[in-house]
């Protein structure tokens, strides 16, 4: 712990440009409490703290923002895809055509050839919004998804079946 009297002395040591690129001296913020380290990212020592509890202390906020940080993301994400649910399904469309190598429509070949501008205008074309759980739908089975091939349907006729068999 610091003393009275090395406090005065850091407070009143004289500091040279040459000081701050080697990091001998310190700098103090008496109103904050605080040692600065000059070349240091982060915030500095509470004067009298050691390296032990500015680890410590370090830690914790991070678990802190960690968890902050989550629950921001997922209020956002949630939020976002309320606004554009249309882009939820190009998400999945995607995924399912290029990188889940197990998905059955990736080792048919089936390719994602349509853009999120198109499927934004095929939600609005079919009313998607008025349904209550929307699911794009390839009208042809073989066919890739492209404009003219999909729609928006209930998922309960898709996963009946309301595309065309084999045209």
């Amino acid at each position: 712990m610091l003393t009275q009297a090395d406090k005065y002395d850091i407070l009143n040591s004289p500091v040279k440009e040459a000081d701050f690129l080697c990091q001998n001296t310190p700098l103090v913020c008496e109103r904050e409490h605080t040692v600065f380290l000059t070349g240091r990212r982060t915030r500095g020592f509470l004067l009298g703290e050691t390296m032990y509890d500015k680890i410590k202390y370090m830690k914790k906020w991070r678990l802190e923002n960690k968890e902050r940080i989550k629950i921001k993301r997922a209020k956002y994400k949630k939020e976002y895809y309320k606004l554009y649910p249309w882009k939820k399904t190009y998400k999945r469309v995607t995924n399912r055509c290029r990188y889940d190598k197990n998905h059955p429509y990736y080792k048919k070949g089936i390719k994602c050839l349509i853009t999120i501008k198109e499927i934004e205008i095929l939600w609005f074309r079919d009313k998607a919004y008025l349904m209550k759980k929307a699911s794009i739908d390839r009208i042809k089975r073989n066919e890739h998804y492209k404009f003219r091939n999909c729609r928006f349907i209930e998922i309960k006729k898709n996963i009946k079946g309301g595309g065309e068999k084999d045209v």
